[in-house]
């Protein structure tokens, strides 16, 4: 496999279709880039490699086809902080009648990191209906040009096969008890060019009802760890959202989460994105985070007090669909 120029065995992946840097505006109070950056930055890229696929205006108003996720794998490898330059590389993994299996890897440009590691399953459709169709002939033969092996960094470690039995419901979420995390509603603002909601905006919900997930009022950080009070935090290090149906302009969302295991240093978390009018889901999300030293920026274990009262609010359910499905 081919190298860059300077940075030994960085290997390339395919066609850089993305490059950028992290602004202020895309850290969190963790001190790095915040999930929602990650799948930004890879729309873009997806409209890179729908170019070198033949389809240049897949993302503009008046196209009659493009390309819509159908569910996204996120390994978060070396965290991006503030200054970083990045870079991203498209490969094609796969590619069926309507559907592509697809990589992009985004590397830390001054070093040939990876950052993060996206696979994706894409599906061309209509712009209209979102109905899949056969992608063209001409489209095949381009991406027998851009096809890849993904490197194993970039394969599911911690959240492998089918996430559950069935799509979520409302209903199941009651049956669960999967607290409600967020509510609201698509507006404008939040949509895509086709009056849909774009992924990173639904994984922008899921970020900010961590902390309605993970409540530290009742967790007496002070007593069992004074010295983490102001230094203790999390970090997502894997990723499954998988996509339903998608909300356009004015419906309305509402989040329901919960865990499903935990260890000292990580938690599994579970989100689910709902219709509350029709109790449909719209997405959902499989999470595996550490908990993180934001001083020594490394994982941090948590003792058994606190364990403890996180062991209680997991819902085992959960957990028995993954391992079941």
């Amino acid at each position: 496999m081919a190298t860059r120029s300077g940075l030994t065995g960085s290997p390339v992946i395919g066609l850089e279709t993305w490059r950028g840097s992290v602004r202020p505006w895309h850290i969190d109070e963790m001190g790095h880039m915040n999930v929602r950056y990650y799948l930004a930055a890879a729309a873009e890229s997806l409209t890179g490699l729908a170019g070198a696929l033949g389809m240049p205006r897949a993302f503009a108003k008046d196209s009659q086809a493009t390309l819509r996720p159908r569910e996204h794998h996120v390994r978060f490898l070396h965290e991006a902080r503030l200054r970083a330059t990045l870079h991203m590389e498209c490969a094609i993994l796969e590619m069926g009648e309507t559907e592509a299996h697809i990589l992009q890897v985004m590397l830390h440009s001054a070093t040939g990191l990876p950052a993060a590691a996206i696979t994706s399953r894409v599906e061309h459709v209509t712009t209209r209906e979102m109905r899949p169709f056969p992608f063209s002939t001409a489209t095949r033969r381009l991406a027998a040009e851009l096809q890849a092996t993904a490197p194993d960094y970039a394969l599911p470690r911690g959240l492998t096969g089918p996430s559950r039995l069935g799509p979520p419901s409302l209903a199941r979420a009651d049956r669960l008890g999967l607290t409600r995390t967020a509510m609201g509603a698509l507006t404008p603002a939040d949509a895509d060019v086709f009056g849909l909601m774009p992924p990173e905006h639904m994984l922008e919900r899921i970020s900010q009802s961590m902390a309605q997930q993970l409540d530290r009022s009742d967790l007496p950080i002070a007593e069992h760890m004074p010295e983490m009070i102001d230094r203790l935090g999390g970090a997502t290090v894997e990723l499954r959202q998988t996509y339903h149906r998608w909300p356009r302009i004015g419906d309305r969302l509402e989040q329901r989460s919960g865990i499903s295991a935990v260890t000292a240093k990580t938690a599994r978390l579970c989100h689910w994105l709902l219709d509350p009018h029709t109790g449909q889901a719209w997405a959902e999300a499989d999470m595996l985070a550490v908990n993180l030293d934001l001083v020594a920026r490394k994982a941090a274990a948590l003792p058994e007090p606190l364990l403890e009262i996180l062991r209680r609010r997991v819902i085992p359910t959960l957990q028995d669909d993954a391992t079941q499905a």
